[in-house]
């Protein structure tokens, strides 16, 4: 359906207020209708104009910190500062030097001198078990970071191994969802040497793609879909890439977000160099082969 020129200007500014954020949402409705109903000329015409909107430096909000922000900033770092000196400070004075006057006999114990006096003095015995507690902790925490290590190799191996079950589990579904749609499932599709098409949404706004699967004897073919428009009536087409004639292979509903159906065509409407397109129930191009944005 072609836009008139009031149509036309109505796009244009509707598209500028979704760039800007201003749009509401029965605007939006409207602009999204008023969109598919354009021309493709006027489509990608307003494409280019939301990505150039939206790339100008001019329309970027401008955001600018407090200026309080950088001293509240330096007092956190302050005080993590000086936190992290007091923890530290029982362990920075462990070794500190100690009158030598002093020795490991109790202060109580007047009659022993002489036996005080063979006593080794307390900053060496102090120094050596210093060393030896050194020497355990340091072997703890290479134990403990060996011991962290494994743990996060095996959780990472455990992750990778649940991904790939749920991944397989999905693959199979899609293959049963295939199998009860088409009575074959995809590895038996490809093991029959089919043409495989991928189609794509005619313009940038379109979601969800197909796929065309045609036989080798050019006497079948395959449509599968992803994420279509549910429960809408659309027109699988086949354009000879040579002469450009356009033949229609079908119609069929998209009743599910993925799916699938077939077609037994004549010999001669499609080939190996066909393209295919699918057409909404007015006719409006949706997904092709050749996009030509």
């Amino acid at each position: 359906m072609a836009s008139c020129p009031s149509n036309r200007e109505e796009i244009i500014e509707l598209a500028q207020l979704e760039v800007l954020g201003a749009l509401e949402n029965a605007d939006g409705v409207r602009l999204e209708r008023l969109f598919r109903e354009a021309l493709p000329a006027l489509q990608r015409e307003v494409v280019d104009l939301q990505a150039s909107m939206a790339v100008e430096s001019l329309l970027l909000p401008v955001i600018e910190p407090e200026r309080s922000l950088r001293l509240r900033v330096l007092a956190s770092v302050a005080q993590a500062v000086e936190a992290t000196d007091a923890e530290l400070a029982p362990i920075a004075s462990i070794g500190r030097p100690v009158s030598a006057s002093r020795s490991l006999t109790s202060p109580f114990d007047r009659d022993s001198s002489a036996t005080a006096q063979t006593n080794e003095p307390l900053p060496s015995l102090i120094d050596g078990r210093w060393r030896k507690s050194a020497r355990y902790w340091r072997a703890a925490c290479i134990a403990s970071i060996a011991g962290l290590a494994a743990v996060m190799v095996f959780q990472v191996a455990t992750a990778r191994q649940a991904a790939r079950i749920g991944e397989l589990a999905l693959q199979n579904s899609y293959s049963d969802e295939l199998r009860d749609l088409l009575g074959k499932d995809l590895p038996e599709i490809l093991e029959e040497g089919r043409i495989i098409r991928g189609l794509v949404g005619a313009t940038a706004r379109d979601n969800g793609s197909f796929t065309v699967a045609l036989a080798p004897t050019f006497d079948e073919v395959l449509i599968l879909w992803v994420d279509p428009a549910l429960r809408q009536t659309f027109s699988l087409q086949s354009v000879d890439r040579q002469s450009g004639v356009v033949q229609t292979v079908g119609n069929f509903v998209a009743e599910h977000r993925l799916g699938g159906t077939g077609f037994k065509i004549p010999v001669g409407i499609a080939n190996a160099n066909s393209d295919w397109r699918v057409l909404d129930q007015r006719g409006s191009m949706l997904f092709t082969s050749r996009p030509t944005y």
